[in-house]
């Protein structure tokens, strides 16, 4: 015993966790009255760096059962996860990049590894008013937490209050709807969602919340959990539940819509706990607790900056008036103004009375305090014409699958024609109609020539030619 403990003294993997539990029918046994009822464990483990024997013994999970407030009723040992690949019981949560308030950051060689392991038991419990407290302990959680006194020497508790009956009432908890955010960029504004459903239509409403300690002694994957109430995690100095993690400005929680913003100001690992509150005709009737680790990564560098959207190039005819629809920011500002109905508006119109290419440079703002750039040009021609896009993909996905020429202003085509490289004609029309062009069937990738004859607005007759890349 004193070797095996020795073993399992650092065996940390547990990032975090949340037990619910779904209501599923009222049955009578023997003349007993039962309520029926699904609880579904969530164990979050880190599939990197934590201990893969560890991890490996976790299946079966333990589930203890206690009258809520009284003694024992039941202990189960054999709740195993389903490991049939598409079945949910064992899943490897991705994560190949950080969205930030100002931009995206691939994670690259910092992609963590988190699994996902549900554990679920169906219960048939005697109606009481009391209701029933369902608990899993084991150890550990994963060394090096920034945030808690012995991290990987202390081991987790996660539970679920099952309400009374005895008033009638018949409860599904609320369910978190994401696994959480296992990676988050220092000295960058997060907004995480960690809200939940309910399937009551409960009202529901957020906090932080304690995390709580168990299987921290010798018996590090107890078969009879110790009875509520349970103790609670140290923090280090300058933490503690309501303030997790070391910030550069406060982090907060929006109450009602369980929305996290936070701006981390230390590289590190660090536990954090919500709790969920069901609301019920103004009553509070349960609290669902989820446990979950961030690591902070410095993402000085990695981030692809964040810019709003100006829109696509367009080409017009003299005269011709279009309306801009600039998007992703809340403050915006078109320079120069010239030719525009109003360079504050995210929607101007643009009256274009010279010829030329226009050029205007838009300057966003989001309400992340996140400033970007970006350009359109407007291509201003004399007369009627026509263009072609310098590439496209007939891969059958029904996204640019055909080459189809864009006229500019009323033109009438005369011909349409496509040549490869050796100057061989592969396709010829003289009408176009809408959506038909030309499908690149039986043709190698590669440059192609397009030649485009009509008459413009004016009368004239002319050909534009061009080049186009075939991609598959």
């Amino acid at each position: 015993m004193l070797c095996l403990k020795g073993i399992y003294a650092h065996a940390s993997h547990t990032t975090g966790g949340d037990m619910t539990y779904t209501f599923i029918k009222d049955t009578t046994i023997s003349g007993n009255l039962f309520q029926v009822y699904t609880v579904t464990l969530l164990l979050y483990q880190d599939c990197k760096d934590g201990v893969s024997d560890a991890i490996q013994q976790d299946n079966p999970a333990f589930f203890t059962v206690y009258e809520n407030g009284g003694s024992l009723l039941r202990v189960d040992t054999n709740i195993y996860y389903d490991p049939t690949p598409g079945s949910g019981g064992a899943t490897t949560i991705p994560q190949e990049e950080v969205t930030t308030g100002c931009g995206i950051v691939p994670l690259q060689g910092n992609r963590p590894c988190l699994l996902r392991k549900k554990f679920s038991k169906r219960y048939y419990l005697p109606q009481n008013t009391a209701g029933y407290v369902v608990v899993y302990q084991r150890c550990c959680r994963t060394a090096s937490v920034e945030n808690l006194v012995d991290a990987g020497e202390k081991g987790v508790t996660f539970f679920c209050t099952i309400p009374g009956a005895g008033g009638g009432m018949r409860n599904s908890s609320a369910v978190f709807k994401d696994h959480p955010t296992p990676v988050i960029c220092m000295n960058e504004k997060m907004i995480l969602d960690v809200s939940a459903t309910d399937a009551d239509g409960d009202s529901l409403t957020y906090e932080f919340s304690n995390i709580y300690e168990g299987a921290s002694g010798p018996d590090i994957k107890p078969k009879v959990t110790t009875a509520p109430p349970f103790d609670t995690v140290q923090y280090q100095p300058a933490y503690w539940h309501a303030a997790p993690v070391f910030v550069a400005e406060p982090i907060q929680i929006d109450p009602i819509a369980g929305i996290v913003t936070v701006v981390p100001g230390k590289i590190g690992r660090y536990q954090v706990g919500i709790c969920c509150n069901e609301w019920r005709n103004g009553v509070l009737i349960n609290k669902v607790y989820r446990e979950f680790q961030w690591t902070v990564i410095n993402c000085n560098g990695l981030i692809e900056s964040y810019k709003p959207n100006a829109g696509v190039n367009r080409t017009v005819l003299q005269g011709d008036t279009i309306h801009f629809h600039a998007k992703g920011a809340i403050r915006y500002s078109w320079n120069p103004a010239t030719f525009l109905s109003d360079a504050g508006s995210p929607d101007p119109i643009g009256t274009f009375t010279e010829l030329g290419d226009h050029t205007y440079i838009l300057y966003g703002e989001t309400n992340n305090d996140c400033k970007g750039y970006d350009t359109i040009t407007i291509f201003v021609r004399e007369h009627s014409g026509y263009t072609a896009p310098n590439a496209f993909t007939p891969n059958g996905d029904g996204i640019n699958d055909r080459l189809i020429p864009m006229p500019v202003g009323k033109s009438r085509l005369r011909s349409f024609s496509i040549y490869n490289r050796w100057g061989k004609r592969v396709y010829y029309t003289t009408e176009l109609m809408a959506g038909i062009g030309w499908d690149g069937k039986e043709q190698d990738i590669g440059v192609y020539l397009w030649q485009i004859e009509y008459t413009d607005n004016l009368g004239e007759e002319r050909t534009e030619r061009g080049n186009t890349t075939l991609l598959r």
